[in-house]
């Protein structure tokens, strides 16, 4: 599965050899209970203004896919735009 996001970055999910079969919904709730696991981690960081509110939630997103991916052993990729492009 390939989505592209606003900003141009691919956001790329591939099965492996070992990909663990799973329902899309079983997924979706996966990742709904991962996010929110890893909210207190993100919450400060704006608070603080170290991060806008965009950036927070995508490295929060970011981190979330990559706990998934090892768990059920899928390819996560992250694929920016070139700086000028």
């Amino acid at each position: 599965m390939g989505v592209i996001g606003i900003d141009g970055t691919w956001y790329l999910l591939s099965p492996t050899v070992n990909t663990v079969a799973i329902l899309p919904e079983n997924l979706a709730v996966a990742y709904n209970d991962t996010v929110q696991r890893l909210k207190p981690r993100y919450i400060p960081l704006v608070q603080r203004g170290e991060l806008t509110p965009e950036a927070a939630w995508r490295e929060h997103t970011h981190v979330a896919w990559q706990i998934l991916v090892t768990q059920l052993h899928l390819r996560y990729d992250r694929i920016e735009p070139q700086k000028g492009a």
